[in-house]
């Protein structure tokens, strides 16, 4: 497991073990017992644990990852990467992998959920402030897009805590 979604997924799947990065980095074995005790797994993991959830809804979650991961392409880019996106996907909120989760399966599925349309406007938000900060960092104002990362941050934030809201929905619903 590397990832929260990673262990999530397997968690639905039924995996009731697991191992890897996203839970410890190798260790003595006298340290596991030390680690037993202050380990405190993902919320996300909290949250699914003993929840039954459709395989319907698996694409919620991928959306989440999608999200995260378009995120981190900008900043890789900004720190000098490959941008790894088209020009569709770094500029629309459409044509973005989350886009073509939310205009389609995430509507039919959850557009009767409060809070799944206050997720569109945000995430157009973040689509405005990627493409100025690649316009930024294009133009080698390395200062500006200092500035402007914190705010890429804070609306991804604000993305995955109204996911979070739209899957405790679900939760409700099952």
């Amino acid at each position: 497991v590397e990832t929260m979604e990673q262990g999530v997924l397997l968690m639905r799947l039924g995996c009731g073990m697991a191992q890897g990065y996203g839970i410890a980095r190798p260790m003595q074995a006298a340290d596991v017992p030390s680690w037993i005790v202050q380990f405190r797994p993902d919320s996300a993991w909290q949250r699914w644990a003993n929840t039954r959830w459709d395989l319907a809804d698996f694409p919620l979650l991928m959306a989440q990852s999608d999200h995260v991961q378009w995120v981190k392409r900008v900043m890789m880019a900004i720190e000098g990467a490959s941008l790894m996106l088209s020009e569709g996907e770094l500029k629309s909120h459409h044509h973005c992998r989350f886009g073509h989760w939310y205009y389609g399966r995430g509507k039919e599925r959850y557009g009767h959920l409060t809070g799944y349309y206050d997720l569109e406007p945000i995430h157009a938000r973040v689509h405005e402030v990627g493409v100025q900060l690649i316009r930024l960092r294009n133009a080698g104002d390395v200062q500006a897009v200092a500035d402007l990362c914190p705010k890429l941050m804070e609306l991804q934030n604000q993305v995955l805590e109204m996911l979070a809201d739209l899957q405790n929905a679900v939760i409700r619903t099952l």
